[in-house]
């Protein structure tokens, strides 16, 4: 007598039946997916710029990326930079950006390539943030003289006019702002010496001790942050809900900048006092010191007369 065998397949070394076999290659096909995990999608960016770098990409976000991508993924993900980047990958070297909505001040540089991300929706939303960083600047090394005020951005010789500052004239500085800097230049295209100060008043002795020179500054970047580090993650879920940084309402910033005109007031007024008790100690010197010299002028005279 025969006996019918049921058609069947072979799966893994194991027999199944092949009534089931439609729905065991739907397992399959399940497992396959399951296991070939689909690709994240990449940043997207391109070369703006071969063997050319910014001297304002202030930020250094990786001491060496590896690749222009990466280099591109850490820009996307970092909080406080633009779309514009430059990458050294290929040279050993770092990767760093500039500011959002900053322009380049561009220089050849053969170790570097300039890039551009190119879709940024992914990114970090830069546009909602703020941190009030403000600098106000002036003509004399005690704040005295013609004085301007910048927000937060990148500043040339040409710019301070806009503001009402003059080239190669400022001696003092005031920086606002919790986690601010102000980088200042030589030369108006951020090259030359450069000198880095954080939040704070700065004298012409304080400016000079800092590696700043006196009325020679003709560009300047106030940014805020001075390392990857600057910005926790907690403070970056909370933009990233759209709640606005302490400090950031108009009112905050005119308390700010009232606690800064105040605050260099007093410092001017201190100096001031100095001065004057300097003239005044000078003055006292010199009129001792007319007064032992008149007195034996008197003596000789007296003995002339009795002789």
């Amino acid at each position: 007598m025969l006996t019918s065998h049921s058609p069947s397949f072979r799966f893994q070394g194991r027999s199944m039946p092949a009534a089931s076999g439609a729905a065991w290659l739907c397992v399959l096909s399940d497992l396959v997916s399951l296991s070939v995990a689909a690709p994240e999608a990449s940043v997207p960016y391109s070369l703006v710029a071969a063997g050319r770098a910014c001297t304002n990409a202030y930020r250094e976000v990786s001491s060496f990326a590896g690749t222009p991508q990466a280099c591109a993924e850490l820009v996307c993900a970092d909080l406080l930079c633009g779309t514009l980047f430059e990458d050294k990958s290929h040279r050993g070297g770092a990767c760093a950006c500039l500011a959002p909505n900053q322009a380049c001040a561009e220089v050849p540089d053969p170790d570097a390539n300039r890039y551009e991300i190119t879709d940024a929706s992914t990114c970090e939303p830069q546009e909602e943030v703020s941190h009030d960083c403000f600098v106000m600047v002036y003509e004399n090394g005690d704040f005295t003289g013609w004085s301007a005020s910048f927000p937060e951005g990148s500043f040339t010789a040409e710019d301070f006019y806009t503001y009402g500052a003059l080239d190669n004239s400022i001696s003092s500085l005031y920086i606002s702002g919790e986690g601010c800097f102000v980088t200042v230049y030589g030369h108006q295209d951020y090259t030359g010496w450069s000198a880095k100060f954080m939040e704070g008043s700065y004298s012409v002795e304080d400016f000079i001790s800092m590696g700043a020179r006196d009325d020679d500054i003709s560009a300047m970047v106030v940014h805020y942050g001075e390392s990857p580090e600057g910005a926790s993650s907690d403070d970056r879920g909370d933009r990233r809900e759209g709640e606005s940084p302490e400090g950031a309402s108009s009112d905050d910033r005119d308390d700010k900048r009232e606690g800064a005109v105040a605050a260099l007031a007093a410092a001017q007024a201190a100096a001031s006092a100095a001065s004057e008790a300097a003239e005044a100690a000078g003055a006292s010197a010199e009129e001792s010191g007319r007064a032992e010299h008149e007195e034996p002028s008197r003596e000789w005279a007296e003995e002339e007369a009795v002789a």
